[in-house]
């Protein structure tokens, strides 16, 4: 693959501001573009067909229409119901591998591009897929660890919540808040640490830890920044298919399905190649990782 900038440069020698950061990750999907959205399409759009299947499997044969919540009991019989949680779990754990293959696939590219080494898409797409057993359990250890964390300080708090009601509500709301917001920091840095690292879950999910501690402002600014800015094109994008949907009566889940793949292109490209920027700049002022690099390849 050709570009225009030399090996390592994808982080420079000093730290990145939050515009050079998203400058850096705009280059560098622009680079990718072509290969990146071939993997989004293809995958999410086998994922988005074999959803809709599932779909019309689990409620294909349930009338739902016109039914309050309370009358779903008598429309549903049990075995409808364990069908529905069999398909949309099946659907859940189906979505998250492709959703971390896609990511692992993209942060390959990513870095085979910024050190100038040809790589063919089912490639990066093979050394993905070997590692996503890793980002899974990391992330299953994460929210593990999370849940566990919430719940020991929602006890320790507890008895302020008992003695006065409203500043244990308060408590309560900022317990979730900040744990949520630590362990979505976290999760940012999963999958490039996964990748570029090659560890198993329990290191991933450590050296992730590691670089939060080191680096806070930075990670989990940039996670705000980047949830804000994706948040905002995957609302745009789904207003502009708004209208198409409204013209295809009958075809719901085609346009539901060709949304979710719009939604993937602007989003997930930008997640990830963030959160790898953001972890290889960590890197580079931590441990100087880059520097040594550049000066094994000769530049300047």
């Amino acid at each position: 693959m050709q570009h225009g900038w030399g090996p390592g440069q994808l982080i420079d020698t000093r730290a990145l501001t939050a515009n050079e950061t998203l400058v850096a990750a705009a280059r560098t999907i622009r680079v990718l573009v072509r290969p990146v959205s071939f993997i989004i399409v293809v995958l999410m759009g086998v994922y988005q067909l074999a959803a809709s299947m599932m779909f019309e499997r689990a409620f294909g044969g349930i009338d739902l229409d016109g039914l309050e919540v309370d009358g779903w009991s008598s429309a549903i019989s049990g075995e409808q119901f364990a069908s529905m949680l069999l398909w949309a779990g099946t659907a859940l754990i189906v979505g998250m591998l492709v959703s971390v293959v896609v990511g692992g696939s993209i942060v390959v590219l990513a870095e085979s591009a910024d050190r100038r080494h040809d790589i063919r898409t089912r490639d990066a797409v093979r050394i993905s897929f070997d590692h996503a057993g890793a980002t899974l359990g990391a992330t299953v250890l994460l929210l593990t660890g999370a849940f566990g964390t919430a719940m020991v300080l929602l006890i320790i708090q507890s008895p302020l919540g008992m003695l006065v009601p409203v500043l244990g509500a308060v408590t309560v709301v900022a317990t979730f808040l900040s744990v949520g917001f630590v362990a979505g920091a976290l999760s940012y840095l999963i999958l490039p640490v996964a990748i570029l690292e090659q560890l198993g879950p329990v290191r991933t999910l450590k050296r992730a830890w590691w670089t939060l501690r080191h680096r806070p402002a930075r990670v989990c600014g940039m996670t705000a920044l980047a949830s804000m800015v994706a948040i905002s094109l995957s609302v745009l994008v789904s207003v502009l298919f708004i209208p198409l949907a409204a013209l295809a009566s009958g075809a719901e889940l085609v346009w539901s399905s060709l949304n979710a793949i719009a939604i993937s292109l602007v989003s997930i490209p930008l997640f990830t190649v963030l959160a790898m920027v953001v972890y290889l700049d960590a890197v580079t002022r931590i441990e100087g990782v880059d520097l040594r690099l550049r000066d094994q390849a000769g530049a300047p």
